[in-house]
Formats: structure tokens, C-alpha cells, sequence
């Protein structure tokens, strides 16, 4: 089992990163009539360092207390008219913990977009989108591949039109997380998970119609998380991410994306954090 979610590591490592959920995944293009996407984000990852509420620091984890990350974030998009595009997401993990290993399908998404502004003699582009996340992980799992609580996301995606070579973006939204419940020492607690608000500053720069690379900053914000209606102080989380990554198109119907991330520690906190994501992004499109 251990060489198998090492071979799965190496073969598939992805875009399934802090730095943008798939509320915001793309830029503001959107699918033409009855054209599909199918999307497939796969990532690995693994936490190093969790943090110090009390000296404000970031201090190493035992290896015990790390969390190995396997992500595959298969999603399909179809246009239905001119502008509108549905979406799922079903996403699956493999996470491993101490002694603790879980695999499975985690909390999926149900999400839409339509383009505002998308005629090609506007500068910008703007495409407004709206994502529900459903509780279907399981309630057993260890560690945990979902948070199992119904939640609702509201985004804005900016894209300019393409100037020598560049094209940038800048993608925007934000979450109403809800509520769930957990046993804790034999008394059941209820859990308000805080708000979050999400950002993408990115640009590509297109060598020609096969190939290109891309630089992103991109993070979130999430509000404390409340226990039986009392605020946990050391809930709130800050995270901040640069990534850098290649696009290439071997036929016009796919595009392959190699991409790294690399925290920006000094702006994160809260909870544990990875020194580094790397991906593998598999984009297709019919017709």
C-alpha cells in the first residue's frame, strides 16, 4: 500500500492547493453551448510545520503529527447556452496520519458560472460564480476527508484580453461555511466553521498555441471557528501561496500543467503547513 500512494504521488501531483478552491479554479472564459470540460487536478503534499499561537511562530511537527496528502480533484463542466456552464467536482483523497490512514471521496461541489463581460473587443472579461459544497465524506474517516458541512460560495473572476504574449487574472470570493457536529469525550459539541474569503493574482505568458508558463500568488482568510457557540481564538487560519507552473497543449483538445507552490510562511497562520505543493493538472475539452 505504502509503494502504491509513493507511485500515485509521483505520477499525479496537483493544482488541489490552499492558494484557489474550485469556486475560482479558471479564468473567465466560459464553455461554449453543450462543449465539455473535463478537468483533473491531482496533488501530493505533506505538513512539516504547525502553529504557535502563544509565540506567534511557526515550529516543526514530530513525524507523527504530519499529514501526507494524496488529492484527485476529477471535475466536469458543460456549457448549457451562450455565457452558462454548470459544474461537479468530486474529490478524492488519500491521507495518512501517525498510525491513522484514510481514502475516499470527500465533500463534493455542485457550482455555476456565466460570463458578464465576454465579448472579445471588451478589455476584461468577468465571469460571476456560485458553488454549494455538499457534506458526502465520511463521518469515520481518520484523518478527516471533509468537514461534512453545507456550504455556499460566491465568486468573481476578472481576465484581460491577451497583450503581447500576457493575459492576467484576478479571481475573488467568498464562503458561508455552516455547522457540524462532533463527539468529543463522550459529550457532542456543534461546530460554526468561520467564513472565508479567497483570492487569485495570476498571469500567463503565451510563448505561442502550445506552450506558455504562469506565475500566481493566491490564499484565504478563514474566520475563527465557533464550539457550542463560544469563539476558538486559535481556529482562524491565513494562508498565502505562490505558484509557478508551464501550459502545454501536445493536440489543441488537451492542455498539461506542471506547476510547484511554495507557502509564504511569514504571512500564514493557524493550523499546519506544507513547505512545498507540486502539480500535475490534466485539462480537456469537447468538442
Amino acid at each position: 500500500m505504502k509503494k502504491s500512494l509513493i507511485l500515485a504521488a509521483v505520477l499525479a501531483v496537483a493544482v488541489s492547493s490552499v492558494s484557489a478552491s474550485p469556486l475560482i479554479w479558471r479564468g473567465a472564459s466560459t464553455l461554449k453551448p453543450m462543449q465539455l470540460m473535463v478537468l483533473v487536478p491531482n496533488g501530493y503534499m505533506q505538513t512539516a510545520r504547525g502553529y504557535d499561537w502563544d509565540n506567534s511562530e511557526w515550529k516543526d511537527l514530530a513525524d507523527d503529527k504530519k499529514t501526507t496528502v494524496i488529492k484527485f480533484l476529477p471535475m466536469v463542466g458543460l456549457g448549457l447556452f451562450k455565457g452558462l456552464e454548470l459544474g461537479v467536482v468530486a474529490p478524492l483523497y488519500s491521507k495518512s496520519k501517525g498510525d491513522h490512514s484514510s481514502l475516499g471521496l470527500g465533500d463534493a461541489w455542485l457550482k455555476a458560472r456565466y460570463g458578464v463581460l465576454k465579448g472579445k473587443l471588451t478589455p476584461v472579461k468577468l465571469t460571476l460564480s456560485v458553488a454549494a459544497i455538499l457534506p458526502t465524506a465520511p463521518e469515520d474517516a481518520n484523518p478527516s476527508l471533509g468537514d461534512r458541512t453545507l456550504d455556499f460560495g460566491f465568486g468573481a473572476i476578472a481576465q484581460t484580453q491577451k497583450l503581447a504574449g500576457f493575459i492576467g487574472h484576478l479571481r475573488l470570493g467568498y464562503w458561508l461555511n455552516g455547522k457540524y457536529t462532533k463527539t468529543v469525550e463522550e459529550v457532542e459539541k456543534e461546530y460554526d466553521v468561520g467564513n472565508m474569503f479567497e483570492y487569485v493574482v495570476k498571469v500567463d505568458y503565451k510563448f505561442n498555441k502550445k506552450t506558455g508558463v504562469f506565475l500566481s500568488v493566491g490564499g484565504m482568510m478563514l474566520a475563527e471557528t465557533k464550539v457550542d457557540g463560544v469563539t476558538n481564538a486559535k481556529s482562524a487560519k491565513d494562508r498565502h501561496e505562490a505558484w509557478f507552473g508551464a501550459i502545454w497543449k501536445p493536440i489543441p483538445k488537451l492542455a498539461i500543467r506542471p506547476k510547484v507552490g511554495v507557502p509564504l510562511e511569514f504571512a500564514c497562520k493557524g493550523g499546519s503547513l506544507q513547505p512545498f505543493d507540486i502539480g500535475l493538472d490534466f485539462w480537456v475539452t469537447l468538442p
